[in-house]
């Protein structure tokens, strides 16, 4: 059968011969060449020909699967790579680990191993998937209401909440402000169960970034590595549509840790989606196209109330407050602020007690 390899770009392929004498170097020095073997082996050795998952995709950077009885001591090969990781950040961990190996082989007086760049880490394979699936079936809104309602919960004071995967247990979707979310896992099930080694917490968070581009919005930088936490939040942490700018303030500032300029922002996401009685007790969409992620809702809230259209007591409070307003204003006139401000904002609640742990 022919193999069809992936085309990867001259700078690509020229990191990868840059890569490999640095790894020739480092393995003839440290005489490693059986645990870079065994890294490769280990990773590439979890394929599984039917349901097409594990196998040589960088997942072996994850705690969770250095943890595998199998694969104890491997932390000692990640530890030995890492300033070599460190200069050659475009390269995959796929490549990488796999380019490890051959290299390991042909040092220690093995033959040489064709190697083929372009694999792709997990994450990446990830959000092709989740673009298809949201393109499909429409699901932006949800995808980003899950997202944000796991990442909302966090609480700076205890350190508790946040975005690491706890929407997956009954309790915490059985919140009152969560009604209607197990839509969004049910959804996602399938493409779940094709990458078992991404935390639900990272899946959670990368079905949100990624709903957020594919409607045509800002693309939204994405770390992995967030860790599942064993239970979920109390009830009543995340913001009430039908109170004003204190109450605001006293959720995403006070107890998230976010700023002012970071609630507007956020705030105008919900260009996307729509209300649904039955979930929340209110019915309509804030703008007149809500599978769009644009600054429709800066130019509905300053246009007024129309017929047909949804505008909270949380929305409207945005007008009433001296700081507020002139960020509505703001973004109701230049989108592309709008953009750089909510990708940042979206990004931060995202990694909030993770990235600053």
């Amino acid at each position: 059968m022919t193999k069809s390899y992936p085309t990867v770009s001259e700078d690509y392929q020229n990191a990868i011969e840059k890569c490999k004498r640095k790894l020739r170097g480092l393995i003839a020095e440290k005489n490693c060449a059986p645990i870079m073997v065994r890294l490769a082996w280990h990773s590439a050795g979890t394929f599984d020909c039917a349901s097409r998952t594990g196998g040589p995709f960088g997942t072996m950077r994850f705690d969770a699967e250095q943890g595998h009885g199998a694969n104890s001591g491997i932390h000692i090969a990640l530890r030995l790579l890492e300033p070599i990781r460190g200069q050659f950040p475009t390269i995959s961990f796929a490549d990488f680990h796999q380019l490890a190996g051959v290299v390991a082989v042909e040092v220690t007086g093995g033959p040489e191993i064709p190697f083929h760049p372009g694999r792709e880490n997990a994450i990446e394979k990830c959000k092709r998937k989740l673009r298809g699936l949201i393109a499909e079936k429409n699901c932006a809104p949800i995808m980003v209401r899950l997202a944000w309602h796991s990442a909302g919960t966090f609480d700076c004071a205890s350190r508790t909440g946040g975005p690491f995967g706890t929407m997956r247990f009954d309790a915490e979707q059985g919140h009152g402000a969560n009604s209607g979310i197990h839509i969004a896992l049910r959804l996602l099930e399938p493409i779940r169960g094709q990458f078992p080694t991404i935390s639900f917490a990272d899946f959670h968070q990368l079905a949100g970034v990624v709903a957020v581009e594919v409607t045509g919005g800002p693309e939204i930088p994405f770390h992995p590595g967030r860790e599942d936490k064993p239970q979920p939040p109390p009830e009543g942490r995340l913001p009430d549509a039908t109170k004003g700018c204190d109450h605001l303030r006293q959720v995403f500032t006070k107890q998230m840790g976010l700023s002012d300029k970071d609630i507007v922002a956020l705030s105008g996401a919900h260009t996307l989606g729509r209300c649904h009685k039955d979930r929340s007790g209110f019915e309509g969409a804030w703008t007149s196209n809500p599978l769009i992620f644009d600054n429709s809702y800066f130019k509905e809230l300053l246009s007024g109330e129309k017929e047909g259209l949804l505008q909270l007591v949380s929305d409207k409070a945005l007008l009433d407050d001296p700081v507020f307003r002139p960020l509505v204003e703001k973004y109701a006139d230049d989108e592309e602020a709008f953009f750089a401000d909510y990708a940042e904002a979206h990004l931060k609640l995202s990694e909030l007690g993770f990235a600053d742990a």
